[in-house]
C-alpha cells in the first residue's frame, strides 16, 4: 500500500467534535497513529515540533485572515500530503 500505517503520522484538524472523534476512531482502527486538533492554531503550534506524513484539514478551520488552512499547514509545516475534509 502506498500509505501503509507503519510509521506514518497523521495530523487531523476538524472543528466539529463529533466528526473529529469519528475520523480519529476510523483511522486509529486502521492502525494509523493520529494526532487531532479542533483548531488550526493549535495544530500549527504542534506541527512546528513534530513531523507528520499526512495532514487532513477541514476547510472551515481557517485562521485569522487566512481562508486557506491547507496553505497554512503547507507553509508552516510541509507534510508528505495535505488534504481537505
Amino acid at each position: 500500500s502506498v500509505f501503509a500505517p507503519e510509521n506514518k503520522q497523521i495530523l487531523l484538524v476538524e472543528s466539529d467534535e463529533v466528526a473529529l472523534a469519528r475520523l480519529q476512531e476510523i483511522l486509529t482502527a486502521l492502525g494509523y497513529p493520529v494526532t487531532s486538533y479542533r483548531s488550526l492554531d493549535d495544530a500549527l503550534a504542534l506541527a512546528g515540533r513534530r513531523e507528520f506524513d499526512l495532514a487532513a484539514v477541514a476547510l472551515d478551520v481557517g485562521r485569522g485572515g487566512s481562508p486557506d488552512p491547507v496553505r497554512s499547514i503547507q507553509r508552516d509545516h510541509p507534510c508528505e500530503t495535505v488534504t481537505t475534509l
